[in-house]
């Protein structure tokens, strides 16, 4: 097969990519997004805090509240299973673009 045929065909195809950001891709049902804490449900029971491998949850010591800092969190979703009121979920959300990571923290 030569070069010519080769650029013929992908000139007939559509392209793979998409045009993001004016085109969202879909997300799949089981994907792993930036976590949401219910905070009316939360009772601050510290499990999501011992079970977290990177320390990115802190449980408020006055709010008896969980607090996420994506910018430690890996998405392994271990607080979401111990979670005994089930207030953690994961977001289909998958843009994490921030200029100041200080934003990411208390999300």
């Amino acid at each position: 097969m030569g070069m010519t045929t080769i650029v013929l065909k992908n000139i007939i195809k559509k392209p793979f990519t998409i045009k993001y950001p004016k085109k969202k891709s879909k997300v799949s049902i089981n994907y792993r997004g930036r976590i949401s804490v219910d905070r009316k449900k939360c009772i601050g029971c510290y499990l999501c805090q011992i079970n977290c491998p990177t320390g990115a949850i802190v449980v408020n010591k006055k709010t008896k509240k969980a607090e996420v800092d994506m910018a430690l969190c890996i998405l392994c979703s271990l607080c979401a299973e111990v979670c005994p009121v089930k207030c953690i979920h994961f977001a289909n959300e998958y843009e994490f673009v921030v200029k100041d990571k200080k934003k990411l923290k208390g999300q």
